[in-house]
């Protein structure tokens, strides 16, 4: 599972990169995050490291800043625990992108 995502994980953030020529919503925005988010996380609860995940995210500050912020969650050796981590880091996400947004108008 862990060689799945980590190549889908920079392709999310090739995609991103490239949506720039298309202006997304702010909700379209948010909800790309929180999958780069879920994403992360994931690859953070299978044991990926900071080095991996930072190397991954190449220049995008926002992708670094959510590996930063993975790793001060934990990591869960239980499958029921790590889905939880990761449902949970991917609706704080949304949610504190949310909240960004609504500041900017």
């Amino acid at each position: 599972m862990k060689k799945f995502l980590m190549p889908l994980f920079a392709v999310m953030l090739v995609t991103t990169a490239n949506a720039a020529n298309k202006e997304p919503t702010k909700d379209e925005f948010c909800v790309t995050i929180s999958e780069i988010a879920e994403s992360i996380m994931s690859l953070r609860q299978m044991g990926s490291s900071a080095q991996e995940l930072m190397e991954i995210s190449g220049n995008n500050s926002l992708a670094k800043a959510l590996v930063l912020d993975s790793f001060a969650e934990p990591a869960y050796s239980s499958e029921a625990y790590q889905e939880k981590a990761v449902r949970e880091f991917k609706s704080k996400a949304y949610l504190e992108c949310t909240v960004a947004m609504s500041e900017e108008e």
